[in-house]
């Protein structure tokens, strides 16, 4: 396996104990692997709803099938993480990775949420900084990677500040899956005009480097 399979798979081996502590004000900011306690299950359901235009496939949401998830798609997943961000104890929101690609040994944002009932003002800019300084430092990796919807205007303005670059506008469409509905590239061949679009973005040590001045983080040893 790769070196990223294998720093991933020693993390959550640790368990839910505290992996990365960033200074925010006067507040304890710390990050945790993900569980699968009662609490956790229905926050993420209640995030995933209140955010479900931000997502590329919609579904029938239930605490039920985000236990699942959270077990068989991230914990025993070797190419995917979530780590859910406490403040003061009490959980904010979550940041994690997925689609790592060795032939460019690259990695991707992913699941970047906050509660939308709690504000920390600057709280997730600083915690979107942090970890991907992780993900180049303790991942090793040489580039990062992502994809949102051209139309998440707040969510772009977040990560140019973090020196992210637009690489690609990807043309979508539609289409109904049997629980719901997913967005997909369109072919060249395809006449319709575009519903939405996807940008891909790409993030460099470099550019990330040149906006970490007023971030301050610890990665504990676990």
């Amino acid at each position: 396996m790769a070196f990223y399979h294998d720093e991933l798979m020693r993390i959550k081996k640790a368990g839910n104990v505290d992996f990365m502590k960033i200074t925010y004000e006067d507040k304890q900011v710390v990050l945790k692997t993900i569980e699968d306690s009662d609490e956790t299950v229905h926050l993420l359901t209640k995030w995933r709803r209140h955010y479900e235009n931000w997502f590329g496939t919609t579904f029938r949401i239930s605490e039920e099938r985000t236990k699942k998830w959270i077990n068989n798609g991230i914990i025993n997943n070797l190419d995917r993480s979530l780590f859910m961000i406490y403040v003061d104890g009490k959980k904010f929101g979550c940041i994690g990775t997925i689609r790592f690609v060795e032939e460019e040994n690259s990695g991707a944002l992913d699941a970047m949420i906050r509660d939308p009932e709690i504000e920390h003002k600057g709280l997730m800019l600083l915690v979107e900084k942090a970890f991907l300084k992780w993900m180049f430092d303790g991942l090793k990796l040489s580039k990062i990677t992502g994809y949102l919807f051209s139309d998440n205007v707040r969510m772009m303005d977040l990560h140019k500040k973090c020196g992210w670059t637009k690489i690609e506008k990807i043309p979508l469409k539609k289409i109904q899956t049997k629980d719901g509905t997913e967005w997909v590239r369109m072919k060249i061949e395809d006449k319709t005009k575009p519903e939405r679009y996807f940008d891909s973005i790409k993030l460099t040590r470099i550019n990330l480097l040149e906006n970490m001045n007023d971030v301050e983080f610890q990665i504990l040893k676990l």
